[in-house]
């Protein structure tokens, strides 16, 4: 039977080229984030990369929810929508588009190997839209894993997102960032895995993604990073705490990922042209880069690796 991979934030970036990964060794892969519109595209490609990649005839595998569910498939908020007003925004792991051709070229899912640990048949894909930053959300999601009946073989954090600095710096507006930073950050990695771990496969993985700004600091008051490092901690947490039953528990902490949305319009030629030369490779990121690693300590390869923080960067040097 193919495994059960939990991946979060799996819209776009990084989180999306994880799922992808996953899938193209034929792993189960159940797709969790806020935006539907954004996990549907994301199954969408999977099916499109992915040659055999079983689905329903509808497209999306339906909510466990039932007749209640949303008849696009997708799992709503606790509060009933999809979104929340005014709530986290989008995955994290993400930039811009460079203009002077500097990007590294897309990256497509390493196909299954040939041979015996080759997967004989292709993985369903299922979707739930849900805010993990909130108790309800991770609930939700959990409702979904154990309708599948299946023990949980992987879960990938990937969700989170820079955390807003607009304010005139004064103590509402350092709040503010401080709290977005770690309902995005740290509130989504810790509820998922806290609601799943009970569903977990004895010798699954735990993958947590973390950030160079753990080491480096952040823009603004420093949240973003702050939030980041809390993950180590938790990281080394969970990998004591899980380790009698055969679970591994790491956290990859990317530098610069090019072709993702993190950035956004903040990544000028300048900034990138920087950042590219901090690095001992002399090219960012991409997020095949950062997923591939994520598979493999998913893997049997992987197994006996724990409690570790893994850089992925290029050879980015803290602090500069």
């Amino acid at each position: 039977m193919p495994r059960l991979i939990i991946v979060t934030g799996a819209g776009s970036g990084i989180g999306r080229a994880t799922a992808e990964r996953f899938a193209a060794h034929g792993d189960t892969v159940l797709l969790a984030g806020r935006r539907p519109d954004r996990l549907r595209a994301t199954a969408d490609g999977l099916r499109a990369t992915v040659d055999g990649l079983k689905t329903p005839a509808g497209g999306l595998t339906a909510s466990a929810d039932g007749p209640t569910a949303p008849a696009d498939g997708f799992r709503a908020t606790a509060d009933g929508h999809t979104a929340p007003a005014g709530g986290l925004r989008a995955s994290a792991d993400a930039a811009t588009a460079p203009a002077d051709g500097l990007r590294a070229p897309a990256e497509v899912p390493t196909a299954p190997p040939d041979g015996p640990d080759a997967a004989s048949t292709r993985a369903d894909v299922h979707c739930v839209a849900a805010d993990l930053s909130q108790e309800a959300g991770a609930l939700r999601l959990r409702e979904h894993v154990e309708a599948l009946g299946r023990p949980v073989d992987g879960v990938v954090c990937c969700a989170g997102a820079p955390a807003a600095t607009a304010g005139d710096g004064g103590l509402k507006s350092v709040a503010a960032e401080w709290l977005d930073a770690y309902g995005s950050n740290v509130l989504t990695a810790v509820l998922t895995v806290e609601a799943l771990t009970p569903l977990l496969a004895d010798g699954a993985s735990v993958v947590l993604y973390s950030s160079i700004a753990a080491y480096r600091g952040s823009a603004g008051s420093g949240a973003y990073g702050a939030a980041k490092s809390a993950l180590h901690s938790y990281t080394h947490h969970l990998a004591a705490r899980l380790g009698p039953r055969g679970v591994n528990v790491n956290a990859i902490a990317p530098g610069y990922v090019a072709d993702t949305e993190f950035f956004g319009d903040r990544m000028t030629p300048a900034r990138e042209s920087l950042l590219i030369r901090q690095t001992a490779l002399g090219r960012p990121g991409t997020p095949a880069d950062v997923a591939g690693l994520a598979h493999f300590l998913c893997s049997p390869q992987g197994a006996y690796i724990t409690s570790q923080i893994l850089q992925v960067n290029g050879g980015s040097q803290h602090g500069v």
